[in-house]
Order: C-alpha cells, then structure tokens, then sequence
C-alpha cells in the first residue's frame, strides 16, 4: 500500500506545521498513556510493527521541504520507532530527543517498563498527525494487543482501517446549500482577515524569566502541571454547561479568558494592545474518516476579545457560545486552510507572517472530549478504568505544541469520567513555579465561574473545589 500510496504532497495545514518548528519550539505533541498491570513486550512488539503498517504518514518523511510542493515519501531508513526502557531505565531522553520529519518518521512510541508499571508515551510531529490521530493509532495497538493476549482471532474488534483514505485528509466537509455555503464562506474569510490585520493580541506576561542555566536543562515535555477533576466535580461542571445551554469547552474557553486578562493584569498591567485571543482546534473528520489511519484533518478557530470584555463573565460566555455554535456550525476554520493555501503559493510570505514580532495568540485550548470513545467500543471496561490484555488504562495525558509569543498552550481531555487539564509552557518564559501558579489561575476561575452561574434548577452553586 505505502508504495502505491507515496509519494503524498503536504496539506496546507501540515506544510504550515512544518514551517511552524523553529529552534526551541519543536511542533511535536505528547499524549501518556498510564498502565498498572505486567506488559508482554515480546507480543507487544510484534503488534506494534504489525499496527504501524497500517499507519503509513507515521512510517514516512518529507522529501522537498525547501520546494514548493514538499511531499510525504516512504522512509527507507533504519530509524526505530518504538523505545523500550526497562526497571530503573529513564525515558526521558527518548521523549525530549530532537524531531526532524524531513530526515526521519516523525513520530516515536516510548515505553518505560518498571515492574507492574508502564508508562507509554507517543511522540509526534504536529506536521504527521494530530491528536485524533495519534488516539486512532493507540486504540489500534491497544485493541491489537489485547487480542493477542486474551486469544481472540486475528484483527477481532480492530476498528477498520483504510490508508487509501489518506488522499482525501485535506478535504473538508461541505456544509449548507451551494450560494449560502459560499456566502459564508467569503464573510468568514473576510471577518477572520479583518481580525488578524487589526487585532494585534497581547501574549501573556511572566513575572521574571527563567535563568539561562535553567532553560538549557528544561522541557515542558517532561514536566508539566495537570490536574485532574474528582468525578463528582466533573460530571457538576458538565452538568452546569448542559442546564445553561452550553458546552463544557464554552466554559471552559470563558474562564480562560478570565484567566488571561487576571494574570496579565497581575504581571503585564501596562496592556500592549486592547486584545486577548485563543486558538481553538477544530476536527474536520466527517463519519468515513474514522477509517482514516492516523493524520492531520484538524484546523484552528480564533476567538478574540478585549481586556474589557474579559471581566464580565455571564456577557463572555454568552458571546462565546454564540461564536462557538456559528464555528461549529459552518466549520469556521476552513478559513485559515485557505489562507495558508493562498499565502503558501508566494514564496517567502508565510514565513514571513510566522516569523514577525506580533503574537498571533495568547493562549491554545485543545480540547479532545472523552478518550474512553476512542477505546471502550474495542476494550472490555474494568470499573471505571479500561483493560488491555492484563494492563488496566488509568490515566491519559496530552500536550500540545507552544509557539514563540504562545507562551502556554492547555490540553483538556476527560477519561473515567473525571476531567483533566495540562499545561505546556514556554520554558523560555516561565518557570516550573509559574507555570503551575498559571494552571492555578484558570483552575481558580473555572470554580469561580462555576460559582457565579451557580445551579438553575436547584438553586444550589455547582461543586467548586477544585
């Protein structure tokens, strides 16, 4: 298939990630999956290289990337993907180790082995895949491996996959009738240029920078705050965001904006520009997709508000909800696709765009939804955790790339029914220390914001400790 299949010209959105990687911040993403249980690593293995074959933008590099049409080739090199660390043995030079597509695969599976623990952390490219990719590689492996273990017939409960289905990645769906569809298309691609021309954001500020010494032996990859929600405090939140007609990410998206306009007025009070804006990514997989193997069809919304409308909470996520429901609804992040599709056909101009002084963001907000609707359809569930083979999955974890003048970037995601949130930060900018008192923040505002919408039906505040 790979040599039918190769070579596969870039998408937009992955020649943008590509372009994006600068030194000291790598496009590449993290998602941990957390085991208790003993791993077979002979079976493991030898599922794991019967999985990737049927990944093929996980196996490949990129010839051209100084041309105009860079493409994804077959990688005929030795490059080993998969890590193994056993007891006492560090992953972390594996996680951190340095990502270069055009030379080699850009991803890699670590797994730390330490008695009835393991840890397995896939590392990618941002340009090779996404998160619902990377979450489709890992419940093949997964339901792959609890099949062998347990003795079900080969590919028994695998979902089905098709990497023919990889020509169509940079495709869209069509939403509306043919004339509304274009006319909204064209008012979004002008309303989202008007914002990104006259809308110059302020990124966040930091009370100090770290010393040099400091940076030189920091990755945001191997530490990082999170937290993670009780299951009572996660259904409350849920519950809250279903009573006020909205979604869990509006609130979500709301109290961030909280957040950011508190911190900068703490540690930037003299405001560079009069607004503060968050990257929303935005799955375009349509239902066939799902047979699509890991990669990239995923693309960015903006939302953008003033210092000012970040301190009236109720009016914040009521124009949230509003902008969020008419993204969703006319899939409001093809507009960037054809912007960098239009910017990328003049040499030199994206990166120009990429590489100036202005913020493009403040902050991301990646949110993945419930990770056990990637699994528990081909995984026997044990409480409230699910099982493979004899492992148990207690924990996952995902983190997102940071940008210079992005300075964090928060990956919420929920699993067993508890909510959890990490944080990827600038190491060039914020401390250890810092970037959890951050972390702190938004947690503070969400139970803030939670507070002050309080329970409509019983009239009680939702659960706020958080």
């Amino acid at each position: 298939m790979a040599a039918r299949l190769f070579p596969l010209p870039l998408t937009p959105f992955e020649r943008h990630m590509l372009d994006d990687d600068v030194p000291g911040y790598p496009m590449t993403c993290l998602m941990q999956l957390g085991f208790q249980g003993s791993l077979d690593r002979h079976v493991f293995c030898e599922v794991f290289s019967e999985v990737l074959a049927n990944h093929p933008l996980l196996q490949a590099r990129i010839s051209g990337a100084e041309s105009r049409r860079p493409q994804w080739v077959s990688d005929s090199g030795d490059a080993n993907c998969l890590c193994w660390r056993e007891d006492g043995g560090s992953a972390s030079s594996e996680i951190v180790a340095g990502m270069d597509p055009t030379r080699e695969p850009g991803f890699r599976l670590v797994v730390d082995r330490n008695g009835e623990t393991t840890m397995m952390s896939m590392i990618f490219h941002h340009a090779c895949c996404d998160g619902v990719g990377a979450a489709r590689f890992l419940e093949d492996l997964l339901t792959a491996y609890h099949s062998r273990i347990v003795g079900t017939p080969a590919g028994a409960g695998v979902p089905p996959v098709e990497p023919a289905r990889l020509r169509r990645r940079g495709s869209y769906p069509r939403m509306g009738w043919l004339p509304i569809r274009v006319a909204q298309e064209i008012r979004t691609f002008i309303k989202e240029g008007h914002h990104w021309l006259c809308h110059r954001v302020t990124p966040l500020g930091h009370p100090h920078p770290p010393p040099p010494a400091e940076i030189a032996g920091d990755d945001s990859l191997l530490d990082f705050p999170t937290h993670m929600f009780s299951e009572t405090e996660s259904n409350d939140l849920l519950a809250l965001a279903r009573q006020r007609g909205v979604t869990l990410n509006d609130l979500l998206l709301t109290a961030l904006f909280l957040t950011l306009e508190h911190w900068n007025a703490q540690h930037a009070p003299d405001v560079v520009t009069p607004w503060l804006r968050i990257a929303v990514p935005q799955n375009l997989r349509e239902q066939d997709d799902h047979q699509m193997p890991a990669a990239n069809k995923v693309t960015m919304c903006f939302l953008t508000r003033t210092h000012e409308a970040c301190r009236k909470a109720q009016t914040l996520l009521a124009g949230i909800r509003r902008e969020m429901t008419y993204a969703r609804h006319w899939l409001r992040g093809k507009g960037l696709l054809r912007a960098l599709s239009l910017l990328q056909r003049i040499p030199g101009l994206e990166d120009s765009l990429l590489r100036g002084e202005r913020s493009l963001c403040t902050a991301v907000l990646s949110n993945m939804g419930n990770f056990d609707r990637w699994f528990c359809s081909s995984l026997p569930r044990e409480g409230r955790f699910l099982r493979c083979g004899d492992l148990r999955l207690h924990r996952v974890t995902a983190l997102s790339p940071v940008r210079p003048k992005t300075h964090a970037a928060f990956f919420v995601a929920s699993y067993g029914g508890q909510l959890q949130i990490s944080m990827r930060r600038d190491a060039r900018v914020f401390t250890k220390d810092q970037a959890q008192q951050l972390l702190d923040r938004f947690l503070e505002d969400i139970r803030s914001l939670a507070g002050k919408l309080g329970d409509p039906v019983s009239g009680t505040p939702v659960s706020g400790n958080v």
